[in-house]
């Protein structure tokens, strides 16, 4: 009891966390959350920080994605969230994660998502230009098809860039953000950083491409 409330009134002295928003699907949830858990295991293999991950109940008639994420950011100890990949509840997430100054780390390809221009959302996945191959308008489908090495990929590069924010010294929601934004991140798939909408860069030997 005691240290519940001790919780309560510290939350910095929870154990870190990142609070996993579950998509429409959940079989795309289950693998989200495989690949951060996979994450967060090498990392405790290897003498890394600490981080555990929380997955909020799948939105019902009476919920909704926003009300998921503002819930998961409210927890104690949580840093960071990760994004449904569904354009539409990816859209919801990060206006709840803008609301709540919690940064959130989108598993949705879907490129309004970063034009809204919120300095708290970060993609993990490469972003779906909007155009097909004969330059023509193309419209993304909803949920998204899976990223290159799928959707356990995503999971685990989310966690992977929480992580690494924590390595270099990030305690709080807003410290996480700051370092979100340094140096690159080793992936699943390769190193990447962000750039200034938030965007997924791959970095190969010094150079940066959007994927």
């Amino acid at each position: 009891m005691l240290t519940a409330v001790l919780l309560a009134l510290c939350p910095q002295a929870a154990t870190p966390a990142i609070g996993l928003v579950p998509a429409g699907d959940p079989e795309v949830t289950a693998a989200l959350a495989a690949g951060a858990r996979r994450a967060l295991a090498e990392a405790a293999a290897e003498g890394g920080p600490a981080l555990r991950l929380l997955v909020a109940p799948a939105p019902g008639p009476w919920s909704s994605t926003a009300a998921a994420a503002v819930e998961l950011a409210g927890r104690p100890g949580v840093l960071a969230l990760i994004s449904p990949p569904e354009p539409a509840a990816a859209h919801a997430a990060a206006q709840a994660a803008t609301r709540t100054g919690v940064p959130l780390l989108c598993t949705s390809p879907a490129a309004s998502v970063y034009a809204a221009g919120s300095v708290w959302v970060r993609g993990v996945v490469p972003v779906d230009t909007g155009r097909s191959r004969d330059g023509s308008a193309a419209r993304l489908v909803d949920p998204p098809p899976p990223p290159p090495g799928g959707w356990e990929a995503a999971g685990f590069d989310a966690a992977r860039a929480v992580l690494a924010a924590l390595e270099r010294g990030a305690r709080r929601p807003r410290e996480v953000l700051a370092e979100l934004a340094r140096g690159p991140i080793p992936g699943c798939r390769g190193w990447f950083r962000f750039d200034r909408l938030g965007r997924r860069l791959a970095v190969h030997g010094g150079e940066d491409e959007l994927p």
